[in-house]
């Protein structure tokens, strides 16, 4: 079984959003279970986090991602969706009425591997003398 509560998270969510937020935490893994299956998700482990559920999961395609449910998201997934990838996660889903996003998976390597592509691209070509 994943482990879905860290300490932290349970006292910062319960701390910051009262009532709402304890009880969003008992709905929690029930909300986990329904983005699953309504994206066809394969849930992994959370990480560490403490004011946002955040774990790694894996899509139907077997591509790796990244599922972040929490309070306020709507703002977040307006600005991913704005930067489209460049300089930021990109937004593959978003579920505003459930406070979730489904981001892809980024890791460093990927990052630079990316950022020498643009920049490979945008590099001027000299002229012939």
């Amino acid at each position: 079984m994943v482990r879905i509560l860290t300490a932290a998270l349970a006292r910062n969510v319960a701390g910051v959003w009262g009532a709402a937020g304890e009880r969003w935490l008992a709905d929690l893994p029930g909300l986990l279970t329904g983005l699953a299956a309504d994206w066809e998700l394969t849930l992994g482990a959370p990480y560490d986090l403490t004011f946002h559920y955040v774990a790694a999961v894996r899509c139907a395609d077997g591509t790796p991602a990244v599922l972040k449910v929490g309070f306020e998201l709507a703002v977040e997934a307006t600005a991913l969706t704005a930067f489209d990838g460049r300089g930021a996660a990109r937004l593959l889903r978003a579920d505003p009425a459930r406070g979730a996003l489904l981001l892809e998976q980024v890791s460093p390597a990927a990052a630079s591997a990316t950022s020498s592509r643009r920049a490979t691209r945008r590099r001027p070509r000299s002229s012939p003398i």
